[in-house]
């Protein structure tokens, strides 16, 4: 396969309303907004369906569904990639948060599950057991939702099977967009992959959506630098991401691991 030189991705954030059926007007604006700008490659936040998901669970869960078959037929009418954020879902009676992958020809491709639940979290959802990676469009992606870009581990499973290209649809309080932003700042350095991390916005979370790529400075170092960010409010940033030109640096940050050195990971 032919590696891609530059995709044009975009981080849709969104403030969510009063109702699942308002969000779901104002998500589609959005997204036709950022496939006008020519974004192949478009993200929803976490959980961008409610301002009080928890307090309208049931609500939430139930609309799954109805948003995967509105999203696909969005993709497909766009001919976009198109993650439509961590949505709630129930399976096998067990709720988990799930982020999708639906392909440029409206086809579900799988989804990633929220692997590292935050706080009460673990009260509603069950956390998923393996990090997966998509190819759509000779892209190979992966999906961090949220708190998972707090543990390395994420980032470099996904990176290990193949990943060229990482999302982080996210759901982030005003207190936290620091440690957010050092963090997805960090998984882009230690693995040499761009990131599009997606936050919502309203009066507790700040939006400040970005994309971080890794590139080449003074003496072959390797610095995470950010694309663009968003501000407040419901908007879309959209940008060129090259995935060529970090690929020899990514190469050999991997093949300098030592993994016999790592067992205690996972003792």
């Amino acid at each position: 396969m032919d590696l891609r030189q530059i995709v044009r991705v975009a981080a849709v954030q969104i403030e969510p309303g009063e109702s699942i059926q308002e969000s779901i007007v104002k998500a589609e604006s959005l997204i036709r907004i950022a496939a006008n700008a020519g974004a192949e490659f478009i993200c929803l936040p976490e959980m961008w369906l409610h301002k009080e998901p928890f307090s309208h669970i049931d609500e939430v869960v139930n609309s799954t569904k109805y948003i995967l078959s509105k999203f696909s037929q969005l993709a497909k009418e766009l001919n976009i990639t198109l993650i439509p954020g961590a949505v709630y879902e129930e399976d096998k009676n067990n709720m988990f948060v799930s982020a999708y992958v639906i392909s440029p020809d409206g086809n579900i491709l799988g989804k990633q599950e929220k692997v590292h639940l935050f706080r009460d979290e673990k009260e509603f959802f069950k956390h998923g057991t393996s990090f997966e990676v998509f190819e759509v469009s000779d892209i190979k992606l992966g999906i961090m939702v949220c708190y998972d870009v707090a543990f390395p581990e994420s980032a470099r499973c996904l990176t290990l099977k193949g990943a060229e290209l990482i999302f982080n649809p996210s759901r982030i309080v005003k207190e936290a967009i620091e440690p957010w932003c050092l963090y997805v700042k960090a998984r882009c350095l230690e693995n040499r992959v761009p990131i599009v991390a997606v936050n919502i916005y309203d009066h507790a979370h700040p939006g400040g959506s970005f994309v971080c790529v890794p590139s080449e400075g003074a003496k072959k170092f390797v610095h995470p630098i950010v694309l663009t960010q968003a501000g407040p409010g419901s908007i879309t940033i959209t940008c060129d991401v090259d995935l060529i030109s970090i690929v020899k640096f990514r190469l050999d940050r991997l093949s300098r691991r030592v993994p016999a050195a790592y067992r205690c990971i996972v003792e």
